[in-house]
């Protein structure tokens, strides 16, 4: 009895699994054009080379670039409170005229003693 209910499990998580029908992640386009970083301001301008992104998508892209930036920088910053700034540009012709099309998001990073780390961020559409 309990190897028919130990195979029925087994069969059942199998099919489960295949069953499976979420699309794969797709790589998105996006570029890290420069970086600053200078004692408490951390500036980050990046390319997305993406069409129709809504509101929620550019704050996914830019909290995945803070995360990453955060530690990358995170043995220079220490305890440091360092204000991160993530602008976001559609296209390299933006980035050259300094505007970002898609967008500003700002974090901050050990605002206080009792909140270390990177803390969530203030998107500003442009």
């Amino acid at each position: 009895m309990k190897k028919i209910l130990l195979v029925l499990a087994l069969t059942l998580s199998l099919f489960l699994v295949a069953c499976n029908n979420e699309k794969p992640l797709e790589a998105l386009d996006v570029t890290i054009v420069s970086e600053s970083y200078v004692y408490d301001t951390l500036d980050i301008d990046v390319l997305v080379a993406l069409e129709g992104l809504e509101e929620t998508e550019l704050k996914e892209i830019a909290n995945s670039v803070a995360s990453k930036i955060y530690m990358q920088y995170a043995n220079d910053i220490h305890d440091t409170h360092v204000t991160l700034t993530i602008r976001l540009f559609a296209s390299q012709t933006a980035v050259d005229e300094s505007n970002p099309d898609y967008g500003v998001m700002t974090f901050e990073i050990n605002q206080s003693f009792d909140q270390p780390g990177l803390a969530p961020g203030v998107y500003q559409a442009e």
